[in-house]
């Protein structure tokens, strides 16, 4: 009897064993698309809370950074180093504590694919993250001086948007503009995806559905007329913001400023530069369009064997990549010219040309302190937010890979810190 049930119990082990590699090996045949469409699906709560997190601690910062800017900036600096210095911590320990679960779950023989990609993806985000805190913190060591000069300058756009409240909200509209945009272009470009001909076979009984060719002329066509509106939207904001400061800065007496500059800004903007808006927001926009079809190209190149088609859609890339930087940092420059002088765009973009040219050094520094400033306030947001979702997402079972629905959050917390923050740009 002792032998029968020793038996016995050795068969139901083994068969927990089989039953456990069998659903492993039905697990592991899953498609990555699939397994990361139910991870943002199964944590839309945190993905949407997220979104909340992020435009709270933005506007918070923002207004902090108006009443003690120097104060704020040294904060955003320790905040944004430290904070991916205990990131890189955090995800060192997290990618120790599942290697042990695998060690101890391979003995079983019953390890997922996606245990294994999220360790290695664990370790490298800790080598990433420590990478950059500690390029970060030698940068900070070597401008400290000129940051607390950046701090002054702080000071004074702080004291502007203190004169002008509803610019504080001018992030905020542009915003909802570039989503409402953004679901227009999604709904519109699934109909044209999902658009075909039906075609009556042999019999009518059977009906199929084929392609239209010339759907994709109207996507690629709608994917344009989708990037020109959203350059336009960003640009008819940037037009706003400095008729608004430029209002205050040629005011003598600031408590001399016209009642609601920036709705006074916006409808010059509407009634005078929509044409300056419009062609310097095309120049972009074909730029990031042939930028686009060179990504493509990259992907079926990737799959070739000739080194020479890939090096050269690559350097093409990259080509056009530091041209579209090149011109929106033109751009902006030109519409604040437009904004004080009322120009057109093109006699505004000359101008501002040789301006920048002549003070290439002064400009050179104060936008890279600034920029590097603020910068780190983009990080220290985006990192308070990443880490709270992490920590609430970190014990769930059910999802494939916890850093697919943090990564998603990250960069919407970085997105919408960049709204915020670019009014002090």
């Amino acid at each position: 009897a002792t032998a029968a049930a020793a038996a016995a119990s050795r068969n139901n082990t083994a068969t927990a064993l089989a039953t456990a590699r069998n659903a492993t090996a039905a697990l592991n045949e899953e498609s990555l698309a699939t397994k990361v469409v139910a991870d943002l699906a199964s944590t839309w709560e945190w993905l949407a809370a997220s979104v909340g997190i992020a435009l709270g601690i933005s506007v918070l910062f923002v207004i902090l950074l108006r009443l003690a800017a120097t104060f704020m900036i040294w904060l955003s600096v320790v905040t944004g180093v430290g904070g991916l210095g205990a990131l890189a911590v955090y995800l060192f320990f997290l990618w120790n504590s599942r290697k042990e679960e695998l060690r101890a779950a391979a003995q079983a023989d019953a390890v997922l694919n996606t245990a294994h990609i999220e360790e290695r993806a664990l370790f490298w985000g800790a080598v990433v993250c420590a990478g950059i805190a500690l390029l970060l913190l030698l940068v900070v060591l070597a401008m400290r001086n000129r940051i607390a000069l950046v701090g002054g300058l702080f000071k004074d756009a702080g004291r502007c948007m203190a004169s002008m409240p509803l610019l504080s909200f001018a992030p905020v509209v542009c915003f909802l503009a570039v989503s409402v945009s953004l679901v227009y272009w999604v709904v519109v470009q699934l109909f044209l995806v999902t658009a075909s001909t039906p075609v009556v076979q042999p019999g009518g009984l059977v009906v199929e559905y084929e392609a239209n060719d010339y759907l994709v002329y109207l996507q690629v066509y709608h994917f344009f007329g989708f990037l020109w509106a959203v350059n336009i939207v960003l640009a008819v904001y940037e037009c706003t913001v400095a008729g608004s400061v430029a209002t205050y800065y040629w005011t003598r007496n600031k408590a001399m400023v016209r009642s609601w500059p920036v709705l006074r800004s916006f409808a010059r903007v509407l009634r005078f530069h929509m044409g300056s808006v419009a062609l310097g927001a095309l120049v972009v926009a074909v730029v990031q369009l042939i930028r686009t079809f060179l990504l493509f190209l990259q992907r079926i190149t990737a799959r070739s064997e000739s080194r020479l088609a890939q090096c050269l859609v690559t350097c093409c890339a990259c080509c056009f990549y530091c041209l579209e930087k090149i011109l929106k940092f033109l751009n902006r420059n030109a519409y604040v010219e437009i904004a004080i002088t009322g120009e057109s765009f093109c006699v505004s973009a000359r101008r501002v040309f040789w301006l920048l040219l002549r003070n290439a050094g002064r400009v050179a520094m104060i936008n890279s302190v600034g920029d590097f400033c603020l910068f780190l306030s983009k990080v220290a947001i985006t990192a308070g937010t990443t880490a709270i979702v992490l920590y609430a997402l970190n014990d769930r079972d059910d999802l494939n890979y916890v850093g697919v629905p943090v990564a998603v959050s990250g960069l919407g917390a970085y997105l919408i810190a960049s709204v915020f923050i670019g009014l002090y740009e």
